[in-house]
């Protein structure tokens, strides 16, 4: 690592400033475009404002010009390749790269992170019964699901990180070993259930076709700190409301949903943690009722639209997933946003490869924590995962493996057991046996979209595609941006349960072309907020979406 890069990583680390100053730098390796319609990355700095997250991170990138048109777009500076991103290269890292300073400010906020709770409720609630449903949102579309919803429960054990405990090196801070380490952690959320989707269904009018009706499920997995009932704005935008509003949508078309909070946030218990493992739990509890892992009985809970309390097998008799489907033959969709996303596509690496991703760890003779490889979490799982829909995530070299502060921070997490919101390089090599990916990005956004790019381009061979928005990476812009990612979602989604993926795709693309081809949105100079979407295509898919759901509550 060069000595600049070297500098930069330890001003990023000053946690005073949040971290503000690491996309400054992000327009460095900025690859040129084909040049195809003038689109060209002009090698000019530009300066896209300020990201209206809680961040509140500035965002510079790199001017692209598409014909006439100069459009700002933040790039990637990290000089690693994806494959890089090892547990040992990071470990290598916090040893070698961070000095005492840097390594106190990492172990406060990385203590920061893990200990605080997130999202809405402030703390996970005592009882399952004391979880919100969609009625509680009287005034949004989702409310109507109401009589289709299920309040579930399941445990997960404790992390490693948890049993563990960890004491600060730097910094006079601990998480003691947990004094009940084998009591279980329960994770809380929705399952609501659609009518089916036919592979025929007309875009107006649901099951319209005389095919085999088919009940998938998708998976909401929500970005930080967003939870089930989150309900305050973000740079303007409900960013709660379009979450529950994407889950009416894929519910209106036919499909079955599973929303959880991950642990650590909103109505779920634990530290955070967003382990893509507790996919498989909560989809074997379902089908089963009880699960035991490593001779600790995992169980589910339900609550179901009447008001039935049911637990372990006769919670499993209620078949959520249906009569005709088991855990590993339900035919699931992966959608997740930002961290929600690095959940989710561990465990399509999971899925599809046995390489490692998620680790276990004990103490050795001396005290020191170790992976334990006789525990680690197997691969190639075998479930009926058809694709994966990832906004704004972490893909090849991406966010959380790129910041040195993240990269910093999952050496520490992993060196004591937790897994974080990190991919391993292990995830990227995993894409090329994934049967479906569509990468959802904005222009504007600290998670910029090269690492997508390098494994569309190196690693992708079944349906894959890129869509871009100008705007940001937290409030996806826009209401207007957030339904037309609902609505290409849904269109991903049939696509990849009823059609046959190809086995070897070598569509190639670049970053810059994904820039020129993105929709666009006209933000204030001042104020960063929306003020304007002339894209016909996000206009025409908003009038799409929010007519069908319209006319499907009127024919409930």
């Amino acid at each position: 690592m060069s000595s600049a890069i070297i500098h930069i990583t330890k001003y990023c680390l000053n946690i005073s400033k949040y971290l503000l100053v690491c996309v400054a730098l992000s327009f460095f390796g900025f690859a040129l475009a084909d040049g195809k319609n003038a689109c060209v990355a002009t090698g000019d700095t530009c300066f896209l404002g300020i990201d209206p997250d809680i961040y509140q991170m500035p965002l510079f990138g790199e001017y692209v010009q598409d014909g006439n048109e100069l459009i700002c777009a933040t790039t990637n500076w990290a000089p690693f390749p994806p494959e890089a991103f090892g547990i040992e290269f990071m470990r290598n890292f916090w040893a070698t790269q961070l000095d005492q300073a840097a390594q106190a400010e990492t172990e406060a906020a990385a203590y920061g992170f893990v200990a605080s709770h997130w999202g809405q409720p402030a703390a996970p609630v005592t009882d399952l019964s004391e979880m919100a449903t969609p009625g509680d949102f009287p005034f949004e579309v989702v409310s109507s699901l109401e009589p289709r919803t299920w309040r579930i429960e399941f445990e997960v054990p404790k992390t490693d990180f948890e049993k563990l405990g960890w004491t600060a090196k730097w910094v006079p801070l601990l998480i003691p070993p947990d004094a009940s380490p084998n009591v279980p952690v329960k994770l809380r959320g929705w399952y609501i259930k659609g009518d089916g989707v036919s592979a025929n269904d007309a875009e107006d009018a649901p099951n319209a076709g005389n095919d085999k009706v088919e009940h998938p499920l998708v998976i909401l997995s929500p970005g930080f700190p967003y939870s089930i009932a989150f309900d305050l704005p973000v740079g303007g935008v409900e960013v709660g409301e379009q979450m529950r509003k994407t889950a009416a949508y894929f519910i209106a078309k036919g499909f079955d949903v599973l929303i959880f909070d991950k642990r650590g946030m909103g109505f779920s218990e634990g530290l955070f943690d967003g382990m893509g493992e507790d996919i498989f739990r909560a989809l074997d509890q379902l089908d089963q009722g009880q699960i035991v892992e490593e001779g600790i009985p995992l169980t589910l809970s339900i609550i179901t639209p009447d008001g039935r309390r049911l637990s372990g097998a006769m919670a499993a008799a209620e078949n959520l997933l249906g009569e005709a489907y088991t855990a590993k033959t339900k035919p699931i969709v992966l959608r997740g946003f930002s961290y929600g996303s690095s959940q989710s596509q561990k465990a399509m690496a999971m899925n599809y490869a046995d390489l490692p991703v998620e680790y276990r760890f004990k103490r050795d003779f001396e005290g020191n924590v170790v992976i334990d490889e006789s525990r680690m979490p197997a691969g190639n799982r075998g479930y009926n995962f058809k694709g994966i829909v990832a906004i704004s995530g972490f893909q090849g070299s991406i966010k959380y493996e790129t910041i040195p502060f993240f990269l910093a921070f999952d050496a520490l997490a992993s060196t004591i057991g937790h897994n974080g919101g990190v991919l391993k390089s292990t995830v990227y090599q995993s894409m090329n046996q994934w049967p479906a990916f569509l990468g959802l990005y904005s222009t504007n956004d600290f998670e910029t979209a090269d690492g997508a790019v390098d494994a569309y381009n190196e690693r992708l061979r079944g349906f894959k595609d890129i869509k871009m928005v100008t705007g940001y990476h937290f409030g996806l812009a826009s209401a207007e941006v957030d339904t037309y990612f609902a609505y290409e979602s849904v269109q991903f989604a049939k696509r990849a349960i009823f059609d046959t993926p190809p086995t070897n795709n070598r569509h190639q693309t670049s970053y810059a072309r994904e820039v020129c081809d993105s929709e666009r949105i006209v933000m204030d100079p001042d104020t960063q907020s929306i003020i304007d979407v002339p894209s016909k295509i996000i206009r025409k898919a908003n009038r799409k979406v929010d007519r069908f759901i319209e006319n499907w509550i009127a024919g409930q």
